[in-house]
């Protein structure tokens, strides 16, 4: 099954007005509040045409599932570019003409819609086919990154050495300890600025979009620097920047050797851990998991509340990530790919696991709100069940504290899914 991509060219509104002064827009204003809602309603009417019935899912309306000729397709739709999967090129372009013929108007002599072939690249991400497994890598946006900054090439006194993780082990307690730099508007934060030779914020953001596409293992180290992005100090900029080490160790895949044990692709497989009391601003801890190997979904983020035990903290992470597979779970079922057995959720809290597989709450846990207990119910109805992993083997251990550069090599292999090419 390949993916292939087309784009529309011109927004078709539907008719607006009043009986008695109506104007047809050809085109809907760029920023108009209503626009985005318009074009999907006009859209959607378009893809669940007879010849068409592409449906959406519950839970994610822009993912779509239907069959064309016979033939079971999936559809991504980005607002107005989309990237559908199917067998044969003949069916996309199919697909495509009638999409396109549906969107012109009598005024245009051409569909208003344009066919790009295999796809290569879907809003900034790389996306490289092969008949075994679709890889997704963000390996061109970083080089324009790299570019931007004119940091392509690697200065004199950079190591040439690529074995480093994102955040040195020691970083949390110097992030945390060193002063608060100039606040942002201030000519000393302008100084400090050029003295740096890049924005705080701007580097962050770049990085962030890495991140979020299919950058799973700078997410500890990205989520931590944002905390400081309204008084960055010296310290933080060179972290941010990528010490110890270069920028160029972004577009460097982790080298060591895989884990053995694969799970079926088919089978959603989580891993969830928290670090404690990390954030040593109010002691909150810091919740990391990560859904398959070869990530289709993760996260490493503040927890919202200050945990008083690491089972708690671990608790409150599990309950994050079951959310997610359950989320999962849901869209999975309506694109005809059901789970058949419980999503295993692999966490190395035993305290944990007792209290959501076997409901045995403690003491310490009775003052946890009401509403994060019904992972219990989640866990009786089959839609998930715990797991123990030993800690130095838990893969999402990157995604909550620095953990140097052999485990932090270890874990991404595991997370990015090198281990099935």
């Amino acid at each position: 099954m390949h993916m292939l991509n087309g784009t529309k060219l011109v927004l078709v509104s539907p008719l607006i007005g009043t009986w008695s002064s109506v104007l047809h827009a050809l085109q809907g204003l760029q920023g108009h509040p209503e626009s985005g809602c318009l074009w999907e309603t006009y859209i959607n009417k378009i893809l669940s045409l007879p010849e068409l019935s592409f449906r959406s899912t519950t839970h994610d309306r822009t993912i779509y599932s239907g069959v064309f000729e016979g033939e079971p397709i999936l559809l991504l739709r980005q607002v107005d570019d989309f990237a559908l999967a199917c067998r044969r090129e003949s069916t996309a372009k199919a697909v495509y003409d009638f999409i396109g013929k549906a969107l012109q108007q009598p005024n245009e002599a051409q569909p208003p819609f344009t066919y790009l072939g295999l796809l290569s690249d879907y809003n900034g991400v790389d996306v490289h086919q092969t008949a075994d497994y679709i890889e997704l890598t963000s390996a061109g946006y970083i080089d324009r990154l790299l570019r931007s900054h004119g940091w392509d090439t690697p200065s004199l006194h950079e190591s040439s050495d690529d074995r480093s993780a994102p955040l040195p082990v020691d970083a949390v307690d110097r992030l945390y300890q060193s002063p608060a730099g100039p606040s942002e508007g201030s000519p000393e934060h302008a100084d400090l600025c050029a003295s740096q030779g890049f924005s705080y914020r701007t580097l962050l953001g770049e990085l962030l979009y890495a991140y979020i596409t299919c950058r799973p293992d700078i997410g500890y180290a990205v989520v931590t620097l944002s905390k400081f992005a309204s008084a960055p100090h010296a310290y933080h900029y060179s972290c941010l920047k990528g010490s110890p080490g270069t920028p160029h160790n972004l577009s460097l895949d982790p080298s060591l050797p895989p884990f053995p044990s694969i799970p079926s692709p088919l089978q959603l497989t989580g891993y969830v851990d928290a670090a404690h009391a990390n954030d040593l601003r109010n002691r909150c801890s810091t919740t990391g998991f990560v859904l398959n190997g070869g990530a289709i979904a993760y996260r490493s983020n503040t927890q919202t509340v200050t945990a008083t035990s690491s089972t708690e903290a671990e608790f409150i992470a599990a309950v994050s990530a079951a959310k997610t597979a359950k989320y999962l779970r849901a869209v999975l079922h309506e694109l005809s790919l059901p789970q058949l057995s419980p999503t295993p959720i692999h966490i190395d809290n035993v305290s944990a696991i007792q209290i959501i597989n076997a409901r045995k709450p403690t003491e310490r846990s009775r003052h946890i709100d009401i509403q994060a207990f019904a992972i219990q119910d989640w866990k009786d109805n089959g839609d998930i069940l715990m797991h123990h992993i030993p800690g130095v083997i838990n893969p999402s251990d990157s995604l909550t504290k620095p953990t140097g550069w052999v485990l932090h090599s270890r874990h991404c292999r595991r997370i990015m899914g090198h281990y099935y090419c």
